[in-house]
């Protein structure tokens, strides 16, 4: 045994707290894992589960061998490895708007319904923002979006608020823990602070907007709930213009509609589709028309 390889007897004191803290870190990394793995990606799971187990690993290496620096390169590994591919900040955060992305968007709801909080959703449509997409510059696109961002984070600074940008022009703003007149203060400002007249570089447009409101625990329960009625309220034509609240819409046809949507795009995706083709026989010639045309 190499000298030195003692702890105790030769005083290492910090070696052995130091020891002790990287297994107390550990248990934290794998209990926190456990409690979020729901609402964790399949990839991200893995890569904090492997990233972890070679920390462990790198733990039982240090030991047999004090003098090498197992856990210091296994550290950086790991911290590469979250930087990379679990916390990357542009996949949930738009830097140029300085507000969170639908990824984002969706992250969040998911651990907000895992922890079972209460919160309201508003989900902030622009009324012809295909036709504002289509007509404006990507300069001037950048300029409107930021004024709408910028307008909504400006009046919602308190933690309990958050603005996301899913797309353009589709924009949510979520309140934890709402309090009672949360909802009619929320829709008065959209209604008379973000739908007026905007003018800027030599252009003046008349915004308008419809809002759907969601509550957790009320009108949804989970993350395709919510986007289910995001996307049926955005592209119905009807809604246009319109405040509602997602109880007054049909959401068993708004859930069955995205069931069956998405029970087709994966049916394509696993090539479980057959294809049958009726013939055409004609009686006269008595001959099967499809089989001359396509041989």
């Amino acid at each position: 045994v190499l000298e030195g390889t003692s702890l105790i007897e030769n005083g290492k004191i910090g070696y052995l707290i130091f020891y002790v803290s990287v297994i107390i870190y550990m248990a934290g990394g794998y209990n926190v894992i456990w409690r979020y793995r729901k609402s964790l990606e399949k990839g991200v799971l893995s890569h904090l589960s492997f990233s972890m187990s070679l920390m462990l690993g790198s733990i039982i290496a240090q030991y047999l061998f004090p003098y090498a620096r197992v856990i210091s390169l296994v550290l950086s590994m790991f911290t590469l490895d979250i930087s990379f591919y679990v916390q990357r900040s542009d996949d949930v955060y738009n830097n140029k708007l300085e507000c969170l992305s639908k990824k984002g968007f969706i992250k969040y709801l998911e651990h907000l319904f895992i922890r079972h909080q209460k919160f309201q959703i508003f989900s902030i449509i622009l009324e012809d923002s295909k036709f504002y997409h289509n007509t404006l510059g990507s300069k001037d696109r950048g300029t409107l979006e930021t004024c709408i961002v910028s307008a909504l984070k400006s009046n919602y600074r308190h933690k309990r608020f958050s603005v996301y940008r899913l797309e353009f022009g589709s924009y949510a703003l979520i309140a934890c823990n709402p309090e009672a007149d949360d909802a009619k203060k929320i829709l008065e400002f959209i209604q008379n602070q973000i739908g007026i007249r905007w003018g800027y570089s030599a252009l003046e447009l008349m915004l308008s907007f419809r809002v759907c409101q969601m509550e957790s625990q009320s009108d949804v329960y989970d993350t395709h709930e919510v986007c289910d009625v995001i996307s049926y309220y955005e592209s119905n034509k009807k809604f246009a213009q319109q405040i509602i609240r997602a109880r007054d819409l049909d959401l068993v046809r708004v859930h069955t509609k995205s069931y069956i949507e998405t029970c087709i795009l994966k049916g394509l995706k696993e090539s479980r589709f057959e294809v049958y083709y009726q013939p055409i026989y004609s009686i006269k010639e008595n001959i099967n028309l499809i089989n001359i045309k396509t041989t």
